[in-house]
């Protein structure tokens, strides 16, 4: 059994761990392999649920867990920490427009500030409505939050054994497929590449914003593909923001 993290760890595990690379020149695009194309995810997979040619045994016992964990990290852009208390509801009533929503995903947001939580502006949660993915794409990303451990030292367990996981299969896909990622892969790398995704599909930084659970649009800067280019790489489907939550932070913007 895997030694249990402090989960508060965990919101910046991968960051510290290729801290590094920070002391260069590279954005966290690079650092994170934000720009890395779905033919190489799909090599990244293949590695992960692998099997030996020798054994003929699978080559990682968490293989398959932590390809689930990497494409539903793509999917949503959640940061690593919030898959923990993540939950998905059949409908959820919006005070903004007092319409109802079907499947939404209720996320509590990570590294937020003291101003930032119980006041009039609460951004402890943050919604995304996906009731317009496809049947497949619903029911894994279900299935997947369901087995989601909800206690905070099981959790940390849980993620370590992906990270790790992770980590051992870019080892293999730096050896074997040089090419595919210019970065470290890590769970993080899914909100980047998220980020780079909602762009490309034609998310405002507003919209982004609001998808990501930043407060502002200054902090994206640092997630994804900033080039502009509206060509998606990746077939997932993005996520609609809460109504209401990228006019705040417009409206948020406009008095500084």
């Amino acid at each position: 059994k895997l030694p249990a993290k402090n989960t508060a760890d965990i919101v910046d595990l991968d960051g510290n761990e290729i801290a590094k690379k920070r002391k260069t020149n590279q954005s966290e695009t690079a650092i994170y392999a934000g720009q890395i194309s779905e033919s190489q995810v799909k090599k990244f997979g293949r590695i992960l649920v692998g099997k030996n040619v020798i054994t003929g045994r699978e080559r990682y016992s968490s293989g398959v867990l932590a390809l689930s964990a990497f494409r539903c990290s793509m999917m949503l852009g959640l940061r690593p920490v919030e898959w923990r208390n993540i939950q998905l509801k059949d409908t959820v009533s919006c005070d903004y427009d007092s319409k109802a929503y079907n499947y939404v995903v209720e996320i509590e947001n990570a590294k937020l500030k003291g101003h930032q939580k119980n006041g009039p502006d609460d951004k402890t949660i943050r919604r995304l409505i996906i009731s317009h993915f496809s049947d497949a794409d619903y029911h894994f990303l279900r299935a997947f939050i369901k087995s989601v451990p909800q206690d905070k030292n099981e959790f940390a367990v849980w993620y370590e054994q992906i990270r790790k996981t992770i980590s051992r299969a870019q080892k293999s896909l730096d050896k074997y497929h040089p090419e595919a990622a210019d970065g470290q892969l890590t769970m993080y790398s899914g909100r980047h590449i998220f980020a780079s995704e909602a762009r490309r599909q034609g998310s405002d930084k507003f919209n982004l914003a609001a998808l990501l659970g930043h407060t502002n649009t200054q902090n994206q800067s640092y997630y994804g593909d900033v080039s502009g280019t509206l060509e998606r790489k990746f077939d997932f489907t993005i996520p609609k923001p809460w109504p209401g939550e990228s006019a705040k932070v417009r409206e948020s913007e406009s008095r500084i």
